[in-house]
């Protein structure tokens, strides 16, 4: 099953993942113009690189869990697994989540970042597929010091 648009497993996370970018349901974007990025798959698990962050808040673990794509200058993008302390319920599916992975795309000198898709999954490690999300296009976002999207953008940009 395959639904779009991040909606209701946000709020579950909202006070974990503001970052993920939860919006209202919409159409597809059209396909952008020039050159596109190219496809990135996780990575096999003892490929991730473990992400160094205060593990309060419901989050058991945070990964680089792709290689870094450099398709546009300045613009880094990678897959980021959160393994979760508790499993949430996932009112789309009626199943729940132990971890999520998102792409997203890295600004390093912007300080800004911009979601791409996210997956969501019943058990830790990005296993056993529930639910896949395409955020709708809302552009580039600025990352505050200190948050927890801070933190993956100074992962992205370091790898």
């Amino acid at each position: 099953m395959r639904l779009t648009g991040l909606t209701r497993p946000c709020i579950g996370l909202l006070a974990l993942l503001p970052l993920l970018g939860c919006v209202p349901p919409a159409a597809p974007p059209a396909a952008p113009a020039g050159p596109q990025p190219p496809a990135l798959t996780l990575a096999p698990r003892a490929a991730w690189q473990s992400i160094p962050l205060d593990r309060r808040g419901g989050i058991a673990g945070a990964f680089a869990a792709s290689e870094v794509a450099h398709w546009r200058e300045g613009v880094r993008r990678v897959w980021i697994v959160l393994d979760l302390a508790a499993p949430i319920r996932l009112p789309e599916t009626g199943g729940q989540a132990r971890s999520v992975a998102f792409l997203a795309d890295y600004r390093c000198a912007e300080q800004s970042w911009n979601p791409i898709e996210g997956n969501w999954y019943r058990e830790a490690d990005a296993a056993g597929l529930e639910l896949e999300e395409r955020p709708r296009d809302t552009g580039e976002r600025g990352v505050r010091p200190g948050t927890l999207i801070a933190a993956f953008l100074d992962a992205a940009c370091r790898l």
